[in-house]
């Protein structure tokens, strides 16, 4: 398997290749089909694949009770992605999120992981127009958003 404990490694027999090593068809197709499956079951960052199984998640302790989310049909896009941000910030804390790490914010979020509205959630967190709005519940700080 091409995967363990998170990390990526290739068919062991036969690589690293060195100089002067003759290419073997078996050689390449494990190694292909190690890249495949490694590349297949990969979650990527953007979300634009679905996830077919629960991540695992560190349980964490409840602070505080925040409102069941608005259903889809409620409410626009832009507000969706407005309440998950500010949900994904006020677990955060005064760190802030990394603006690269939203996507992996949102997946790894029970509330949000499975929201069938994810794909377009974190297309909008792609858009600067939507970001650095001045009347934003948040602020960006160079990469780092973090609540007002």
């Amino acid at each position: 398997m091409a995967f363990s404990s998170g990390t990526f490694s290739l068919y062991t027999p036969g690589n690293p290749v060195v100089t002067g090593t003759t290419i073997a068809s078996s050689w390449a197709n494990n190694t292909l089909s190690e890249i495949a499956t490694g590349l297949s079951t990969c979650v990527l960052k953007d979300g634009s694949q679905t996830v077919t199984t629960a991540a695992p998640a560190k349980a964490k302790a409840v602070t505080s009770s925040k409102p069941e989310p608005v259903k889809p049909a409620e409410v626009s896009v832009a507000a969706l992605a407005e309440e998950v941000l500010i949900d994904l910030l006020t677990d955060a804390g005064a760190k802030g999120i990394e603006r690269a790490q939203l996507p992996k914010a949102v997946i790894s979020s029970e509330t949000w992981t499975a929201h069938p509205q994810r794909s377009v959630i974190l297309k909008t967190f792609r858009d600067d127009s939507f970001m650095q709005r001045e009347d934003a519940a948040w602020v960006v700080d160079g990469s780092v958003l973090r609540l007002r």
